[in-house]
């Protein structure tokens, strides 16, 4: 049950993440950094020469992106071996039972 409360926490997290423009929007964050070169002109992220229309997914600045892939993954594995645990735990728990049983009932 802990575990399935985790998947459901990393979804909000994955839920609030699109709510950051800059983090998830490839024209966003191209325009947030052809603003801050104009800025600053020796500013650059790999090379002095690079164009900048790349760099956003090239060097993996939409971190939204990793994010989202990796937690959902996470989430998803989470929530279906959880699940399995808890039945693999049961079955235990019933041969157990069941062992016991079989023993009191030999005396």
């Amino acid at each position: 049950i802990v575990l399935c409360i985790l998947a459901g926490v990393k979804a909000f997290i994955v839920a609030g993440c699109s709510q950051i423009y800059l983090l998830s929007d490839n024209s966003v964050c191209t325009d947030t950094l052809s603003s801050v070169q104009a800025f600053l002109s020796t500013f650059f992220v790999i090379d002095a020469l690079e164009d900048l229309t790349e760099v956003c997914g090239g060097v993996n600045l939409l971190t939204c992106e990793m994010i989202t892939s990796n937690i959902t993954s996470s989430t998803i594995l989470t929530s279906v071996f959880s699940f399995l645990g808890s039945v693999v735990s049961l079955q235990m728990i019933i041969e157990s039972a069941v062992l016991h049983e079989q023993a009191r009932y030999r005396r």
